[in-house]
């Protein structure tokens, strides 16, 4: 008891009765009542101890773990006896627990509102289901509507632009503090009178970002004329390229003549390039690779840098990997880590190069090809480091003064580079 009392939303003022619980419906009721012995008129503010009557009131509460709470309020009514006040009867006010007319209390309403703000009418209402509380997405949207604006406080720099309420129909003025990046108020049309008196009503304005509008300038210089008035940065990027766009325009003949003279005196050098890249090519004797021998090209490449792993099926029924090509030149026998699985599986001796599978090997060849990454990244990185000394070759090339001796490397070294 003592505890549901502690968990009251206002303890000095509320006394608990009782309590009841529903473990079906999964719902507390409280029942408590106010203790205050003196009210004061809504109206007038004269207290008053006499008491008219008394009725009840339903409280929706926060929950507590997986039950719903609802607080049954007994409350009383009183006669005003202040006899120059209109209002007779009236009901006292919990300020601390609910608003008058109001069915929740202050500080349930309170977390809505949040959540309202934070996930909007509909998806706020499906997370609120999954807490046990029953709101609809139009509660929320209202509760958040209901919350008070904060106070205007006037900015030192103040960005003034119009806004439509109506596409080329109905315009309005956007007021925005350019301090805390927000917007401060809407003013009903884009008239300079009406920016007008609102500049008298907040004083303190130092500096007024704004568009080239006369009607603006005119506002500005009547409401505040001490205000510095400069141009927006929007609106001057957005003149200078019309002015841009004109200008280009006139001198089109211009630009198309300059545009010739470049694509000419571009298309001359890379000549001169093309001719120097083929000079330098001529100094540089590659030669050929031989393939080496017990190897058979399986898929039409006749790059030996190129690894491809195959399976085939013996007479025993096992499979058995090989290489069927490899950078070194060695035969799938000579290789002993490309035999995965051991020799006792299969009693047959395994052939020394491909020619002679189909001689010892009756039954059908079923070549498979996996995907070996690591082999394809060694043969990529290969490919990568010739690509950039062919590069480096030719820009030591261009470099007057400079003399590119030819290097010709072994087939061995070469193949390991």
């Amino acid at each position: 008891m003592e505890l549901l009392y502690h968990l009251l939303p206002d303890t000095t003022n509320l006394q608990l009765k009782r309590w009841q619980f529903d473990k079906v419906q999964g719902t507390i009721t409280l029942i408590v009542s106010a203790v205050q012995a003196v009210i004061n008129c809504p109206v007038c503010n004269h207290p008053t101890h006499k008491i008219h009557s008394r009725y009840e009131r339903f409280l929706a509460d926060l929950p507590w773990a997986d039950y719903s709470i609802t607080l049954q309020l007994r409350v009383r009514k009183f006669f005003c006896i202040n006899t120059l006040c209109k209002r007779r009867i009236f009901t006292e006010r919990l300020t601390n627990v609910t608003a008058p007319w109001a069915r929740r209390t202050l500080r349930l309403a309170q977390r809505l509102s949040v959540i309202g703000l934070a996930n909007g009418g509909a998806a706020g209402e499906r997370l609120l289901q999954q807490w046990g509380i029953k709101v609809s997405r139009n509660t929320l949207l209202n509760l958040v509507r209901s919350i008070p604006l904060p106070p205007i406080v006037t900015p030192h720099t103040l960005g003034v632009d119009d806004f439509c309420f109506r596409k080329s129909k109905t315009y309005g003025t956007a007021l925005i503090d350019l301090e805390r990046s927000r917007p401060i108020a809407l003013l009903k049309d884009a008239k300079a009178e009406t920016l007008t008196e609102w500049l008298k009503a907040h004083p303190g304005v130092k500096v007024v970002s704004r568009d080239r509008s006369k009607t603006y300038e005119r506002g500005i210089r009547q409401g505040e004329p001490e205000a510095i008035q400069v141009a927006d940065r929007f609106h001057l990027l957005q003149n200078l390229s019309q002015t841009l766009y004109q200008v280009f325009g006139n001198h089109a003949k211009t630009l198309k003549e300059v545009e010739k003279q470049v694509f000419n005196t571009d298309t001359k050098v890379l000549e001169e390039m093309e001719t120097a890249l083929e000079e330098g090519r001529s100094t540089f004797v590659q030669p050929p690779f031989r393939k080496a021998e017990g190897i058979r090209e399986l898929d039409g490449n006749s790059d030996p840098t190129q690894l491809q792993t195959t399976e085939i099926q013996n007479e025993c029924g096992g499979i058995q990997p090989f290489l069927a090509e490899n950078t070194d030149g060695l035969t799938a026998r000579e290789n002993l880590q490309a035999n995965l699985l051991p020799s006792a599986v299969c009693p047959l001796p395994f052939p020394d190069n491909l020619s002679m599978i189909a001689e010892t090997n009756k039954s059908p060849v079923v070549p498979r090809f996996p995907q070996n990454t690591s082999l394809k990244r060694k043969v990529q990185s290969a490919k990568a480091q010739a690509k950039r000394r062919d590069i480096h070759a030719r820009v030591w090339s261009f470099l007057p003064g400079f003399a590119l001796v030819p290097i010709v490397l072994s087939p061995p070294v070469a193949s390991q580079l």
